[in-house]
């Protein structure tokens, strides 16, 4: 016989009652929205907005609702008289601080005007509340909806088009009228499913909201891998390429791989390859808009992606296979974060019209590396990461994360001082964006060299000098080897001695 536990008081057990609630099935859009107006959101058990900071998160839900897909996700609310009536007997038995102070809470909200709580459901209710608000656009696309024919006395299907460009509200599609406006239409006839819930304790409505959000989160890679834009595909795809690669040079750690984390990763420098550091790549906000279809930032991602590659595979990824290797090659502070300065390093120069030969990738890691070590001896806290305060931090620190409150400081160094010093050196070549001399400097430089061709001392006249059948403009120090195009880098030569002189000094 199983041993008798210490009797505990009924009203400290753990209620296991069957739960008290009424469903409310296929309620129009119209009708819904009035108990919208009059649900409030308890922060006891709701989070805060979510959905009014992820770019088009709203939006498609909106879209979604057009489809049919608001039965699909019921709303949970609290009938807040009920609910406080039904705790007002509980209290009389057993007054428990508990309900009478939650019982307090709802009277608080009652007072303010409202007749419902918010367990489950608030980001939709956020967004069927701005979209009224005209905050919103529907998504772009082809919608089809079944309206009500009054001369035939039919349901028919009516397509609508809106393009990408344009901004598509309620007020702008009622504007609009016609087709149009049976989009707004389809909102407010839409059918939404939802639970009223007359007597729950504040123990039992938390119960309740975690049950119903009790399955595993996804990671934010995860609801990011399911856009269904090309260049989610694409990312999606260079990941399987990629990352048992970079797992073998311990470049990202298992975790870090795992759940489409890496897809970040390659995300944010396909975000640097075509945007240069003006926005943060790294941001969870940057990289969402990335994959949604119709942004500003998918439209950019997604006409550099195939120079990205080009980039990966002809410059980048043969740098690093045959220089770096292994994160060992990397000093002990930073180790894995300096692969992306590397980057970063590679696409400032490209950005410059510069060059890097391959002959001089280990020159250059090498000079990269003896930099970042000697930065790494100064010890004075100069570095400002803070977001909302000051927060100053070492050289050395700023490899800590990827976070752009410190790596802006890291590119400013590499566009400031790494390559100029690589330039200097000759490791790295930048172009000057001018490439061709004014025709005007054909004669002030044929004076300036007293009338002779520098490359074979031929003297030239000036009809000579005026034909560029005969002569040419020509870089002192060539243009290929980072050769200005200016007058003092230019000088006026025979045709045949410019194409045998070619790239050479």
């Amino acid at each position: 016989m199983p041993k008798l536990s210490k009797k505990i008081p009924i009203r400290n057990l753990r209620s296991h009652k069957c739960l008290d609630k009424n469903p409310h099935y296929e309620v129009p859009g119209h009708t819904f929205k009035e108990i919208l107006k009059v649900s409030g959101r308890d922060r006891d058990v709701q989070r805060e907005s979510v959905w009014r900071y992820i770019p088009g998160k709203q939006s498609s839900y909106i879209s979604a609702v057009i489809q049919g897909y608001s039965e699909l996700a019921s709303f949970h609310l609290v009938n807040i008289e009920k609910t406080i009536d039904s705790l007002k007997e509980k209290i009389s038995h057993y007054n428990d601080p508990l309900d009478i102070e939650y019982r307090e809470r709802l009277i608080s909200f009652q007072e303010d005007g409202y007749k419902y709580l918010h367990i489950d459901g608030g980001n939709r209710c956020d967004a069927i509340e701005d979209w009224d608000n005209d905050l919103i656009p529907l998504q772009s696309g082809n919608y089809t909806v079944e309206v009500f024919d009054g001369t035939t006395g039919q349901m028919k299907k009516v397509t609508v088009i809106l393009q990408e460009d344009d901004y598509y509200t309620k007020s702008v599609l009622l504007n609009l009228g016609g087709d149009y406006a049976k989009l707004v239409e389809a909102v407010d006839s839409a059918l939404f499913n939802w639970f009223e819930y007359p007597s729950l304790t504040s123990e039992e409505r938390k119960d309740l909201f975690i049950k119903l959000n009790d399955n595993e989160d996804l990671t934010t890679e995860e609801f990011r891998n399911c856009n269904t834009s090309l260049y989610c595909r694409s990312v999606r795809g260079l990941n399987d390429k990629l990352k048992q690669e970079f797992l073998d040079a311990d470049f990202i750690t298992k975790s870090n791989s795992i759940r489409y984390k890496f897809c970040a990763y390659l995300a944010a420098w396909s975000n640097y390859y075509s945007w240069y550091g003006q926005i943060d790549p790294y941001a969870t906000s940057t990289l969402d808009a990335d994959y949604v279809v119709g942004t500003t930032n998918n439209t950019k991602v997604t006409q550099n992606y195939d120079q990205f590659i080009k980039f990966l595979d002809n410059t980048f990824l043969p740098f690093m296979r045959g220089t770096v290797v292994k994160r060992k090659n990397l000093a002990a502070t930073g180790g894995r974060n300096i692969l992306h300065d590397l980057f970063w390093l590679f696409v400032e120069i490209e950005r410059l019209n510069g060059s890097v030969a391959s002959s001089n990738y280990k020159r250059l890691f090498d000079a990269y590396m003896a930099w970042y070590d000697e930065k790494c001896q100064d010890k004075t806290p100069k570095y400002n990461t803070g977001q909302d305060r000051e927060t100053w931090v070492k050289f050395y620190d700023l490899y800590g994360a990827n976070t752009w409150y410190k790596a802006k400081h890291r590119v400013e160094h590499l566009r400031e001082d790494v390559i100029p010093m690589l330039v200097e050196q000759g490791i790295a070549v930048v172009k000057d964006t001018v490439r061709l001399a004014d025709p005007r400097w054909r004669i002030p430089v044929w004076e300036r060299d007293e009338r002779v061709c520098p490359l074979s001392n031929r003297p030239i006249s000036r009809e000579e000098a005026k034909d560029p059948d005969i002569t040419s403009l020509d870089h002192i120090q060539p243009h290929s080897l980072g050769g200005k195009t200016v007058m003092e880098n230019i000088q006026l030569v025979f045709k045949d001695q410019n194409l045998a002189k070619s790239d050479s000094v």
